[in-house]
């Protein structure tokens, strides 16, 4: 948008914008149309069957699916040859602008379509542009970062424009471990806890493990035994609610048990691709879903509204999928910070991210600060973490009623005790550990002592034929005793040396710097320990 009000430079201008999902297409229309200056412009969403043609002397823009602009890979529409594109396809643009341009442009047929378009200038936009980045496709010197910590930063410094902009906190409540009994027995010790399985649907169509469902819903809402939560959405009076769930198997479960639990509070909604196509999931986002003043309302979605989309009414956003990409995740986060309207009730009253899983925030949040550091917005890690978590706070709890924040020494600790995979499984933090290995595993990794270790699983969990980690520990008998009796285990010289080994890596990581925070450090840095 700001490249097109150039044109006191460039009074004739051919602009091709691209995204990921039609639905943002429909989007940048509507958003030309609310602003001043664009009325004359010929914006033109490409669709099948309408009739394209460049206005001479004005701006053109014209919205194309990227999907359609590659071809579908397995008919025999190829690269930038549907017909919906022969008006457009000799067009010299001066702009292409690909939206959300992290999604599916690191690619092949990506790069054989932006050779087939004639431009003079590519503009890439996303709030998670990590992987684009780390391609080459942009240098930094040709990068323009602008993101929540600024906006933040310019909203406390009382500029007027940023006030509409709320602040964002994370919300992570953990469940105690009594409350989850019933789900010890369902998972592996290997697999941790997953929500596929946790909102798992019987033939009937209700939960399995129902009452643990109900009770995380009472523990976010606010219900019951926790209603003084501190950061409940009750508590924090939030209107438009987004829930994100793993598979299309529980939405109506999940539905039929928040319109019984909260359906006095908010109207439940939920849209799947197949439920609703664009104009229909348009509409009703920008309509049907509306909190009115006497309900607010819950959208659950599994594949759609996490991206890109404007959701001008949702002011709270829970996490109950097994997410792994904190791109995703940053992404549908921020589907709640829409900037709001100085008449909404809601106005400066903050919006709220729900996730279980501390280390998946952790993690994330982690992302944003080294997007931050690589685009020179800071050169300390101390010091950009510092500026994150000021700007998007992170609450924890153990037991869902009473919250604290962290600070940057809380989070440098936590960061350096998670492993560097398997962060997201475990989305109970350690509670439910102990609940999923045996005595034998139990005291291996008290020995160990490293926690965030996902599920009973160990930085060195990747040796699969391990003897320990197969259940095959030595066993002596004493004489006289019933055969097969085991009375004494004797560790292998393969598990004391392991157990040493990694007491001697949790010293290291105790003591490494704090600009240690990436793989490629950490290696060098236990290298030159080594």
């Amino acid at each position: 948008m700001s490249s097109t009000k150039e044109r006191k430079n460039m009074p004739s201008l051919n602009v091709l914008i691209m995204s990921s999902y039609p639905i943002l297409n429909q989007q940048w229309v509507e958003t030309f149309m609310e602003w001043d200056g664009y009325q004359d412009y010929n914006i033109v969403n490409v669709r099948n069957g309408e009739e394209l043609h460049i206005v001479k002397n004005t701006v053109n823009i014209f919205l194309v699916s990227l999907q359609d602009g590659k071809g579908e890979v397995d008919e025999d529409a190829g690269v930038w040859s549907k017909h919906k594109f022969d008006a457009i396809r000799n067009v010299k643009f001066d702009v292409v602008g690909i939206d959300e341009i992290h999604l599916g442009v690191e690619t092949e047929r990506t790069d054989a379509l932006l050779s087939l378009i004639d431009y003079k200038y590519l503009i890439g936009m996303s709030a998670t542009p990590g992987r684009n980045l780390s391609y080459g496709r942009f240098e930094i010197e040709n990068t323009h970062m602008w993101d929540l910590v600024d906006e933040m930063q310019m909203k406390k410094s009382g500029h007027s424009a940023y006030q509409r902009f709320e602040q964002i906190h994370f919300i992570c409540p953990t469940v105690k471990a009594e409350s989850i009994k019933e789900l010890a027995s369902v998972y592996s010790k290997d697999e941790g806890f997953t929500f596929k399985k946790f909102l798992s649907v019987n033939e009937k169509g209700f939960f399995e493990y129902d009452e643990a469902v109900e009770h995380g819903m009472k523990m976010i809402f606010g219900i019951g035994a926790y209603q003084r939560n501190e950061n409940s959405l009750i508590r924090n009076n939030c209107k438009g609610v987004l829930i994100t769930v793993e598979n299309s198997k529980c939405v109506e479960a999940l539905r039929a048990k928040l319109e019984k639990m909260v359906g006095k509070k908010y109207n439940v909604y939920w849209t799947t691709s197949q439920e609703n196509d664009v104009t229909a999931l348009y509409n009703k986002v920008h309509n049907d879903w509306l909190p009115t003043e006497e309900k607010g309302s819950i959208v659950i979605v599994v594949d759609q509204l996490k991206t890109g989309v404007t959701l001008p009414w949702c002011d709270a956003v829970i996490f109950m999928n097994d997410c792994k990409s904190p791109s995703e995740w940053i992404q549908t986060a921020f589907r709640c910070q829409s900037p709001r309207k100085s008449s909404d009730d809601r106005y400066g009253k903050g919006v709220y991210v729900y996730d279980m899983n501390i280390n998946r925030v952790l993690h994330c949040v982690h992302r944003m600060a080294e997007l931050r550091q690589a685009t020179n917005k800071g050169s300390q890690y101390m010091e950009v973490i510092r500026e994150v978590l000021d700007c998007c706070p992170i609450y924890t709890s153990d037991d869902g009623i009473s919250f604290d924040q962290i600070d940057v020494q809380r989070f440098i600790d936590m960061k350096r005790k998670m492993t560097f995979e398997g962060y997201y499984e475990n989305i109970f933090g350690n509670t439910i550990v102990g609940m999923l290995i045996n005595d034998k595993d139990a005291e291996f990794l008290n020995k160990l002592n490293i926690t965030g270790c996902s599920s009973g699983k160990s930085t060195d969990d990747m040796h699969t034929n391990d003897a320990h980690m197969n259940g095959k520990n030595e066993t002596v008998r004493r004489k006289g005793d019933k055969k097969g009796k085991k009375e004494a285990k004797v560790m292998s010289p393969e598990d004391k040396a392991r157990i040493l080994a990694n007491s001697m890596m949790k010293e290291l990581l105790m003591v490494c710097p704090t600009s240690v925070m990436n793989i490629e450090d950490m290696i060098q840095f236990l290298e030159q320990s080594v």
